[in-house]
């Protein structure tokens, strides 16, 4: 069981997903381009294969780091 204590206000969450399971973290105030390449290279170094990545057109997601990792991937 995960315990959290938090306010709704100030706490957001990047999420990855599979058949088999529900990966995340939680965030104090708003996701940061370094936090979304953060996960990336998590998701990456845990499954070994290419990964769907699924995005809602948040500004970080749009940020200039975020695309060079992506493009540094290939």
């Amino acid at each position: 069981m995960i315990q959290f204590h938090f306010n709704w206000h100030h706490v957001s969450v990047i999420a990855g997903l599979t058949r088999a399971n529900f990966l995340f973290r939680l965030h104090e105030g708003s996701v940061r381009k370094e936090e979304v390449v953060d996960f990336l290279k998590a998701l990456r170094s845990h499954f070994k294969r290419p990964l769907l990545i699924l995005w809602d057109g948040a500004k970080p997601h749009r940020s200039k780091l975020v695309r060079e990792y992506l493009d540094s991937t290939d």
